[in-house]
């Protein structure tokens, strides 16, 4: 919560109190997902690529399947995957077997 309440208000230890929660809670997909936000957001592209990197991994071993799928058709959209080491982008997308889920279409 007070990682989340010093981003809310733009202070700069909001960086340090994310990477400090992702090391303490190494299984939690959403704190490494909102570092790769923050670095995203800051356009540190090599530093949101690599969270957003953790953070499908860590969704793939919760077995999120879909989730991981999404952030990485994310993660393709958004030209990151070029940042990252090529052998772990295959990897990653050896472990996702299901392709992202379409949106439900809006009902008029």
């Amino acid at each position: 919560m007070q990682a989340r309440q010093a981003y809310s208000e733009g202070k700069t230890e909001t960086t340090a109190a994310y990477i400090d929660l992702v090391k303490r809670y190494p299984e939690e997909p959403q704190i490494s997902g909102e570092l790769g936000n923050i670095y995203f957001q800051q356009r540190k592209m090599p530093e949101a690529a690599a969270q957003y990197l953790e953070t499908a991994q860590r969704l793939v071993r919760r077995g999120q399947q879909d989730a991981a799928s999404c952030l990485v058709d994310a993660m393709t959209n958004l030209d990151l995957l070029r940042h990252l080491d090529s052998a772990k982008v295959q990897s990653l997308k050896a472990s996702v077997h299901e392709p992202c889920p379409a949106p439900p279409q809006q009902q008029n």
